[in-house]
């Protein structure tokens, strides 16, 4: 129902209130969020502050439609069609179910209802994973993404993992400011064998990390359809488990604290001082999402999980495995 963006501010004492932005996922992505909050809205705040008009200190952005008809384009051009080849071939005979051992039987549909496990590891571990990435040719995704593929290998007993991984769509540099949802969630196919090392979990992440990357063009239910997976209203087509590493970059500290909720410092806002307030996970989409966020108290891990399928002491242990 209208209207599709909302904000709602309280006034609770002379000097303070509470700002509450609600706004449906499926037409703001997280980069979006970050331009509003970051960028957009100290700028407006200024402006009022000066007696002046609100506004917006970049150029008209291109409209989200033109990122649609695109998408609609590239899906009847070669282009669309070589991409498509080049995921079938590389999802081929790896595609299965993730059968993770759960605390209660699934039920017949997926009831969306989340929960969440949260860890924070110092800045020294965060160090040594950043060093330890670069040292192997990789990055702090594949590192987060191997390690949770091989604790996803060690519970359920399967070898080949797949995990979703967002990607950030925005492809063409022209809708670097366009407001909408660009996010296109893509599968990361990883084997994990017996003997297999960490290093060479790694190398495959990173590979499938640099593939996801290359290949992000091509929209994620356009694979699903094409794969002919069939459906199943208790899980999620080709994966159920999913993995983001967040980074708003460093001049969002506003971002920061929104994302890590309690565990954010006050961050300043022009003569403000704002801090995010922690709310409850809701939902879930996926059985296990692990989400990462960088900064400069080092790295928290925040595990989503589904409650009708996991207990809270289950996911922190998964989590405490890290």
């Amino acid at each position: 129902h209208s209207p599709l963006f909302r904000a709602h501010l309280w006034h609770l004492e002379p000097d303070r209130h509470t700002l509450l932005i609600t706004v449906p996922h499926i037409i703001i992505d997280g980069w979006s969020l970050w331009r509003l909050l970051a960028d957009d809205l100290p700028h407006a705040y200024d402006a009022c502050r000066a007696g002046k008009e609100p506004f917006v200190d970049r150029e008209d952005p291109r409209p989200f439609r033109d990122h649609v008809a695109n998408q609609a384009a590239l899906l009847t051009s070669a282009d669309g069609e070589r991409l498509w080849k080049r995921w079938d071939k590389a999802l081929a005979g790896k595609v299965e179910p993730l059968d993770m051992p759960t605390d209660t039987l699934r039920p017949k549909r997926k009831a969306f209802d989340g929960g969440q496990e949260q860890l924070s590891l110092s800045p020294a571990k965060q160090a040594a994973l950043d060093v330890y990435a670069t040292h192997a040719g990789a990055t702090l995704p594949a590192v987060l993404s191997a390690a949770f593929a091989m604790v996803l290998a060690r519970q359920s007993g399967h070898q080949n993992i797949i995990i979703g991984m967002p990607m950030s769509g925005r492809l063409d540099p022209s809708f670097a400011d366009t407001l909408g949802y660009f996010v296109n969630p893509m599968p990361l196919p990883i084997t994990v064998g017996s003997a297999n090392s960490l290093e060479a979990v790694l190398r495959q992440a990173h590979e499938a990390i640099g593939f996801a990357l290359d290949h992000q063009a091509l929209p994620l239910p356009i694979i699903i359809e094409r794969l002919g997976l069939p459906r199943d209203p208790a899980r999620n087509p080709l994966f159920d488990v999913n993995i983001a590493v967040q980074s708003p970059g460093p001049s969002s500290s506003l971002v920061r604290g929104m994302m890590l909720g309690a565990k954010a410092p006050p961050s300043p806002f022009g003569p403000l001082t704002m801090r995010a307030i922690a709310l409850p996970q809701q939902q879930a989409l996926f059985d296990l999402t692990l989400e990462a966020v960088p900064a400069d108290d080092g790295l928290h891990l925040s595990l989503k999980y589904d409650r009708s399928l996991f207990d809270g002491s289950t996911v922190f242990g998964l989590l405490s495995q890290f």
